[in-house]
């Protein structure tokens, strides 16, 4: 009986033994899995913190693309109203050169009118310079006619003494001789009025002045 006691309590202690092997080795599984788990934890952290690094520097980057766009904007603005400042002052210079070129325009039409305005003078002037040496001519003209009417008149006088003359010296011939000597008074007749209308250029309807 002692024997089989013995034996009963060197099996249980095997047992307990061999369980309490298990049990170690167990707890050495999960210390091992638990490390495993652990380490997996610690690179799952690495790994989200490289991503959140990565996420973080890409939003970096992206604001700094965003400030570049915003600077480049900034200066084309800067250079757009540059541009439109130059083409204002453009516009304002060629109104400026247009306004002199219009004054300049204008002070030469004013030239031309100052320059005609004398020359119209001197041409009315001269109009009536010529107008008066035409005047002056048509009086001459005029008392040339005159002249030329009363030298007529003075030959009347001399052509009609002439006339008497003869008719005198035809009374006192005989009467025999008279018919003869008529051929040349009747002859004398013609040619005396001939003398004494010799005025047949001038204008009044009666051969000679009024």
């Amino acid at each position: 009986m002692a024997t089989a006691k013995k034996a009963v309590k060197k099996a249980v202690k095997k047992v307990v033994k061999k369980v309490a092997a298990k049990k170690a080795v167990a707890k050495k599984v999960v210390k091992a899995a638990v490390k495993k788990v652990a380490v997996k934890k610690v690179a799952a952290k690495k790994v989200v913190k490289a991503a959140v690094k990565k996420v973080a520097a890409k939003k970096v980057a992206a604001k700094k693309v965003v400030k570049a766009a915003v600077k480049k904007v900034a200066a084309k603005k800067v250079v757009a109203k540059k541009v439109v400042k130059a083409a204002v002052k453009k516009v304002a210079a060629k109104k400026v050169v247009a306004k002199k070129v219009v004054k300049a325009a204008v002070k030469k039409v004013a030239a031309k009118k100052a320059v005609k305005a004398p020359a119209k003078k001197i041409a009315a002037k001269k109009a009536v310079v010529k107008k008066a040496a035409a005047k002056k001519v048509v009086v001459k003209k005029v008392v040339a006619k005159k002249v030329v009417a009363k030298k007529p008149v003075a030959k009347k006088a001399a052509t009609k003494a002439a006339v008497k003359k003869t008719v005198k010296k035809a009374v006192k011939k005989p009467a025999v001789r008279k018919a003869a000597p008529s051929a040349p008074a009747t002859a004398a007749a013609p040619a005396a009025k001939k003398e004494i209308n010799p005025a047949a250029s001038w204008p009044f309807p009666t051969g000679g002045r009024p």
